[in-house]
């Protein structure tokens, strides 16, 4: 009897012992973390790679038991893995997530495309890079620089190299040469001058070879166009001369001149201009460059010095220039408040070589313009 009620009371306790470690083992199955899963179950891989462009992996490409579908944590995963880097991804195993990280590698590097060898003539500058295009299998803008050394002011031929770097350290590189000449100017024809009409002040406009004269003075504006085939190929020698003496006058009173843009060909004054019609818009871009062949600078008599801010005109540098370049022949040709006549905007370091009437626009440092000085006007048809 006594044995008997010995079993009576174990049974429950056996029993309940045997449900009570079923719980606790199923409680433990639900809560173990994805990394005791043993790598050797080959169930998942908690990391995988891909080629940049390939497809975006599944499910199945972690493991044949998986059967619910990976959420990404990234929305725009389709679109973020054509670049480079490290995603995130979960599956859901039982009641546990397994976290997944997707390495998405570029190992192709960019393709240099429209590589030619490049002709020009000295004093002309050229954009190296305004021909060559950059592909590359990540869709984004690739940085192209030039390597090795050249100058547009000496004859030469210079070896180059293109470089595209991706933004995986993915580098290409292509050879060009650079070949700066030396032009050779053809003299122009000696046609006699033409008289076209008179201007306000009655001066006669005369044109010879394409090119506007007034007083003997080339025009170049808005309404007087140059011809493409004006070439003097730089500086004048009159105007080189003036400004060196002008500019040791200067050194004497502690004053540094330097011309930063002298000559433009009726080339370099058409990429110049289209490329601040592209940043700027047209009509913005017409108050302070000039189209090609209304230039000053193709004329070989005009040159902008130190600063291109119009903050210069009261460094002690532009006021001096203001106060003394008539002295040397050359006139302030955009003087402040006078747009509406230049057609262009207050340029205080803009300077045109005239000669011995240039005092006659000093007017005691009141400035009158070359338009109002020979009744013509600036504007565009």
């Amino acid at each position: 009897m006594k044995n008997k009620k010995i079993i009576l009371f174990l049974v429950p306790v056996i029993v309940f012992f045997i449900v009570g470690s079923f719980f606790l083992l199923q409680m433990k199955k639900e809560s173990f973390s994805w990394e005791r899963v043993p790598m050797a179950t080959n169930i998942y891989k908690k990391n995988i790679e891909i080629s940049l462009g390939e497809k975006l992996p599944t499910s199945k490409d972690y493991g044949t038991q998986f059967t619910n579908p990976i959420l990404w944590l990234d929305k725009d995963i389709e679109e973020k893995i054509m670049k480079a880097g490290k995603y995130q991804g979960i599956i859901s195993f039982g009641h546990t997530p397994i976290f997944i990280t997707l390495s998405v590698i570029d190992t192709q590097p960019p393709v240099i495309q429209n590589v030619e060898n490049i002709t020009t003539f000295i004093g002309e500058e050229v954009d190296l890079k305004s021909k060559v295009t950059v592909a590359d299998n990540s869709k984004e803008d690739i940085e192209l620089i030039v390597k090795g050394d050249y100058s547009f002011h000496k004859e030469g031929i210079y070896p180059l190299i293109y470089e595209a770097r991706d933004f995986s350290g993915n580098i290409s590189t292509a050879n060009f040469q650079l070949i700066v000449k030396k032009k050779v100017e053809k003299p122009l024809p000696s046609n006699s001058s033409t008289t076209i009409m008179k201007t306000t002040k009655g001066y006669d406009i005369t044109k010879k070879n394409g090119v506007y004269y007034i007083k003997g003075f080339i025009i170049a504006n808005k309404s007087y166009a140059l011809p493409n085939t004006y070439t003097p190929g730089g500086l004048t020698k009159e105007t080189t001369a003036a400004f060196d003496k002008m500019k040791a006058a200067a050194k004497k009173e502690g004053i540094n001149l330097n011309i930063i843009s002298g000559y433009r060909s009726y080339t370099k004054q058409q990429s110049t201009y289209n490329r601040y019609v592209n940043r700027d818009g047209k009509k913005e871009a017409d108050r302070y460059s000039a189209r090609p062949g209304h230039s000053e600078h193709q004329t070989g008599l005009a040159f902008d010095v130190n600063s291109l801010e119009q903050s210069f005109g009261n460094t002690k540098t532009g006021k001096w220039l203001s106060e003394n370049c008539y002295k040397y022949g050359f006139i302030l040709r955009y003087p402040k408040g006078k747009e509406n006549i230049t057609g262009y905007m207050y340029e205080p370091w803009h300077f045109r070589y005239i000669g011995n009437e240039a005092k006659e626009l000093y007017n005691n440092g009141n400035w009158i313009t070359l338009e109002e000085y020979l009744g013509i006007d600036s504007k565009y048809d």
